[in-house]
């Protein structure tokens, strides 16, 4: 559409793991246990938590919510930092954000945002596009 912009921005970036970029999952579930926090709180070597991407995704969120109001906006990203931005949407906290993960690559959530009101997911990590 030619009245449509597109923005790239770093906020929106997946969760660095650092050491285990590209590694098997198992290994950086294996160094959270050892660790001993939440999921979110664990950050691996050269990497960074799950707190960092929440940070980003609120940001951008308010950012958002403030200069598009009125306005419909599509954001596409990686699993973790859509599952922070829909968490935050919905009242939740970092702690929360496995339950908005989407389980499958092109899943499309929908929120409805207005002034004054709270937020309404509409549409939760669909795939009915692709049927």
């Amino acid at each position: 559409h030619p009245h449509v912009s597109i923005v790239v921005t770093k906020d929106l970036r997946q969760q660095s793991k650092g050491i285990f970029d590209g590694r098997p999952r198992a290994e950086a579930n294996e160094d959270v246990r050892v660790q001993g926090k939440p999921y979110h709180e664990w950050q691996p070597a050269g990497g960074e938590r799950l707190l960092d991407v929440w940070h980003r995704a609120v940001r951008l969120v308010d950012r958002i919510v403030r200069d598009h109001a009125g306005h419909n906006v599509l954001i596409i990203s990686h699993a973790m930092p859509i599952a922070c931005a829909l968490a935050y949407l919905d009242g939740k906290t970092v702690a929360h954000c496995d339950e908005y993960d989407p389980t499958h690559n092109t899943a499309l959530s929908i929120v409805d945002v207005r002034p004054r009101e709270r937020p309404v997911i509409v549409v939760l990590n669909s795939l009915e596009h692709l049927q």
